[in-house]
């Protein structure tokens, strides 16, 4: 059975409905501000109360403002595993297996080797004794599949694997969606779902945009066949999009 989830996009009590209606997992978004609990101190208590009502898979999305766990300078990596480490706290307070952060990578900004080198290690000291959990490094502004890969090699965790946001790819990189999938192929672990107009990140319905979403569903279940499908349209989309991905699905 696939594991389908929903991301919230920090409205948890608007999107539950809809994972308990169709019986789906969710990714919270709400600690993506790491700060959150300064403005709204009662925002655990609460996710805590919510999430009890959900049996099926939850997730997490990390802190991802300025974070770089490849950075040279000793601040920019300390403050990233900071928040990483934020991350993992509310994990587990929320009883999530699963954190989505994003690479922090910009092309052509660094050396690639050198920058994955650093990064690998930082992540095999960060997961080491966090093997209950699994992070998966979400793309953004790569070209390609190429440093993902390289990183997920390089630091060779069973708990550290890829996301694969499509509508980024869609808008930043030089391969289509589809090569990407088959390029990182079962590295891919969980997936964002969701269509733009390949020029800006939209976030639109899986039927809005250019994005081929019948034709990565196939290469998903070719290359990542056990990869996590998670919906990250706007609210308004996300039943859309799921009966639309379920009607893909069943052919």
């Amino acid at each position: 059975m696939k594991d389908f989830r929903l991301c919230d996009n920090t409205n948890l009590e608007c999107v539950l409905g809809l994972c308990k209606k169709y019986d789906l997992g969710i990714e919270v978004q709400s600690f993506h501000d790491p700060y959150i609990l300064e403005k709204e101190p009662d925002l655990m208590e609460k996710h805590v109360d919510c999430m009890k009502e959900l049996s099926n898979p939850k997730s997490l999305h990390a802190p991802f403002w300025e974070l770089n766990m490849g950075s040279k300078m000793h601040g920019v990596v300390d403050e990233t595993i900071k928040m990483y480490a934020f991350a993992y706290e509310i994990a587990i307070k929320l009883n999530c297996k699963e954190v989505v952060v994003h690479n922090g990578y910009f092309p052509n900004a660094y050396s690639e080797t050198g920058w994955i080198k650093r990064a690998a290690e930082q992540w095999r000291n960060f997961l080491s004794e966090k093997k209950e959990i699994c992070f998966y490094i979400e793309n953004q502004f790569e070209l390609s599949a190429d440093v993902s890969c390289r990183l997920i090699d390089e630091a060779d965790m069973d708990n550290l694997k890829i996301c694969l946001d499509v509508g980024h790819a869609n808008v930043f990189s030089t391969e289509p969606v589809t090569e990407w999938i088959k390029g990182a192929s079962d590295r891919i672990g969980y997936v964002h779902l969701h269509n733009n107009n390949g020029k800006s990140d939209l976030h639109n319905g899986l039927e809005d945009g250019t994005i081929p979403i019948k034709e990565v569903i196939d290469h998903l279940e070719r290359y990542a066949p056990d990869t996590v499908l998670c919906i990250e349209t706007q609210i308004p989309e996300l039943e859309k999009s799921y009966l639309f991905l379920k009607s893909v699905l069943e052919g």
